[in-house]
């Protein structure tokens, strides 16, 4: 029997495995038996049990090479495996043939073979500490019931709820998690007397962990949808106080206080929500106090390179003799980070010391945690390595910024460059010349860069706006939802999908992705600044102080004005 071939127990994800087989003594006939399971059947099962075939190869390589695939079959592999089904009795085995066949010759009784040797695979295990491959069997045999007998389909949900003798409480909520996610993939609901059961298990119960709490909100959105309203309000608090004393437990808790936020209804759980918004920043700020910080130095080339690019702007504009001579050469030497740099950067940053721990990122105002790479998204992920890389750019900005406000020359030869700027902008409408040459020079001259970046980016907002309008022929609103919404600097210039943005991409004709992409990072990205956002929503602090952020903003959107200079316009 091929279940006396075995050195361990079998896995479901990967049942054919070389190394769960014994190599020693083996006959002729043997030693075929499992090279052929080895190199022909070693498919992993893929966990999407929804589809059709659901295996993938074990392992793919950098060459190009890979194990064996399911496509890779012949018929005379397919009459071997039929053989097979004469040589063993253990259900995963007997299970994955059936599976396999019923897959080539689409056979709803080898379907029905495979589903009946899954779920008695599944049960037999259930007192084997040893096996974690428990809800992927369930969940394959249970879609192939569906697909061959739904009366079967019933009858083992029926079981799972009144007849299967669970090993431990965690056991019976995984396997409820698992069947409710079933149902879900095959558009179906729990009859009402398995929600009676679950609900006797969970009353009582305050585990935080997953399977519990998704099965709470399937329990508020069934009695929402039966408008069973005290019911589904029960569930929905059931939730919060779950997420409340995992918040009160755990370092990381805040992550499941903002998770009741999200869940609550917003209108019936007022009252909750707002509590749980104290809780969450009270919990932020424990974390964050609780973390330990590594410092890196920085690294001597940098150090030298940046001594040697101040020694240079030193010279430069302390040679210059008017305000204008100096702004052209700001112009030349204050640039944005280019794409060619970020990349480089990037790729510097995912394979640098620093990527092994755990980031975070913190809103500058109030020290509440918006970012933690061990748990982030892809997108945050991204977003959080150029966030980095602009960072690392602006200690040569700074030099450029600095050298230019020590030594610069407001003088009137300035002036007027800066009123000739800005009185022929594709970007500054003409009622708005003088509003936004006033913010330049005050900002200039009275160093309050935080006030005149917060007055500048709404100017050039609306002025962005307008140029889509009069030049590009874009009207600048659009619906979300029902409401008709005017679109800000978040719409004009993030880039949230693979999907054009239209609007960004007409700005950058006129001042160039690079500079584009800093300020969208530096106005609108939470990691980067999210000037225009803070700004707008909460106002700003002490308009005397400001930070490299506001300091770069303003002069980035200065050198976004004279990217728009058109002589024919205004």
């Amino acid at each position: 029997m091929i279940e006396n071939l075995l050195q361990k127990e079998l896995e479901f994800n990967f049942a054919f495995a070389n190394y769960l087989f014994r190599r020693q003594s083996f006959n002729a006939e043997d030693a075929e038996v499992v090279n052929f399971l080895t190199t022909k059947l070693s498919f992993y099962y893929n966990r999407k049990y929804n589809e059709d075939n659901p295996f993938v190869p074990f392992a793919s390589f950098v060459t190009g090479e890979r194990s064996a695939v399911f496509e890779d079959l012949t018929d005379e592999n397919f009459n071997y495996i039929s053989y097979l089904l004469t040589k063993t009795e253990h259900p995963l085995i007997k299970g994955r043939f059936f599976d396999i066949l019923a897959i080539h010759f689409k056979n709803k009784d080898m379907m029905l073979n495979s589903a009946k040797n899954y779920y008695d695979y599944f049960i037999g295990s259930m007192q084997n500490t040893k096996n974690y491959n428990l809800s992927d069997a369930f969940k394959r045999s249970m879609f192939l019931f569906w697909r061959a007998s739904k009366k079967m389909f019933w009858e083992k949900i029926d079981d799972v709820y009144k007849t299967i003798t669970y090993k431990d409480f965690d056991q019976k909520i995984i396997v409820y998690y698992t069947s409710i996610k079933i149902l879900q993939e095959v558009n179906q609901k729990l009859k009402q007397e398995h929600i009676d059961i679950i609900e006797t298990q969970l009353t009582e119960i305050n585990d935080p962990r997953e399977p519990v709490l998704e099965i709470i909100k399937e329990l508020a959105s069934h009695y929402k949808q039966a408008h069973n309203n005290e019911k589904a309000k029960f569930w929905r608090l059931r939730f919060a106080d779950i997420c409340i004393a995992a918040g009160n437990k755990f370092r990381h808790g805040y992550k499941f206080l903002q998770q009741a936020i999200d869940f609550l209804d917003k209108q019936e759980d007022i009252e909750k929500i707002n509590n749980l918004r104290f809780l969450l920043e009270k919990s932020q700020k424990k974390a964050y106090n609780e973390m330990q910080f590594l410092s890196l130095e920085l690294d001597n080339s940098i150090l030298n390179d940046l001594k040697k690019y101040e020694e240079v702007c030193d010279k430069i504009f302390n040679n210059c003799q008017t305000g204008s001579c100096q702004f052209l050469y700001f112009l030349k030497y204050f640039n944005p980070i280019s794409m060619t740099e970020l990349k480089k950067a990037i790729s510097v940053q995912k394979n640098s010391l620093s990527a092994i721990f755990c980031n975070n990122m913190l809103f500058d105002e109030n020290g509440l945690i918006i970012y933690e790479s061990s748990t982030a998204t892809p997108a945050e992920n991204d977003e959080f390595q150029f966030s980095q890389a602009i960072q690392q750019h602006l200690p040569f900005s700074a030099i450029v910024l600095n050298k230019w406000q020590k030594y610069r020359k407001i003088d009137n030869d300035l002036k007027a460059i800066l009123h000739d700027i800005t009185s022929h902008n594709l970007l500054i409408p003409k009622e708005r010349i003088k509003t936004v040459y006033d913010i330049i020079i005050r900002g200039l001259s009275e160093n309050k860069f935080r006030q005149a970046t917060f007055e500048l980016i709404v100017q050039f907002e609306n002025g962005c706006r307008t140029y889509l309008k009069d030049f590009c022929n874009i009207y600048p609103i659009f619906y979300k939802g029902n409401n008709l919404v005017s679109i800000d600097i978040n719409h004009m210039l993030v880039q949230k999908t693979s999907k054009a943005n239209n609007n960004r991409n007409r700005i950058v004709e006129v001042i160039g992705e690079d500079l584009a992409l800093n300020i969208e990072y530096l106005a609108c990205r939470k990691m980067s600044g999210n000037l225009r956002n803070r700004n707008y929503h909460y106002g700003f602090d002490n308009p005397d102080e400001y930070n490299i952020y506001e300091y770069t903003l303003f002069f980035l959107l200065i050198k976004a004005y004279c990217m728009g200079y058109d002589y024919d316009v205004n």
